[in-house]
């Protein structure tokens, strides 16, 4: 009967101490800078990342070079990797970015028949 008593508090105790909690999902809320090449000229600009009072991300790419800001339509995050896809003037602009734990990123975009890699880091909020 002991062996039994011992066996049971053994397996309440593995029970209660389980897998460790998770880490928190990622927050894209933030401002990242970003360095690219378009047609070979290398680029700046940020993405301001928001959450709304209805929950969903939203924002705006700000680019560098001459061209009007443009609205943040969707943000999906995926463990620490942001698929952030904004209108470009009636196109649709995506950006598939990884960010590190120390706030660098890499990332690919596509807009209409154009696309490349950038690089940057997250400069405000979240993460």
């Amino acid at each position: 009967m002991r062996q039994l008593i011992l066996l049971s508090t053994a397996v309440g105790i593995a029970a209660c101490t389980g897998a460790p909690e998770p880490p928190a999902p990622y927050d894209a809320v933030g401002t990242y800078l970003f360095e690219a090449e378009i047609e070979g000229q290398p680029v700046t600009g940020s993405m301001t990342v928001e959450r709304g009072p209805d929950g969903e991300y939203r924002g705006i790419v700000t680019p560098d070079w001459g061209q009007p800001p443009m609205p943040i339509l969707s943000v999906l995050v995926v463990d620490r990797t942001v698929t952030i896809n904004a209108d470009a003037d009636g196109e649709d602009l995506v950006v598939v970015m990884t960010i590190a734990e120390d706030g660098t990123l890499t990332a690919t975009w596509s807009v209409g028949d154009q696309g490349g890699e950038a690089t940057g880091r997250k400069v405000g909020a979240g993460g």
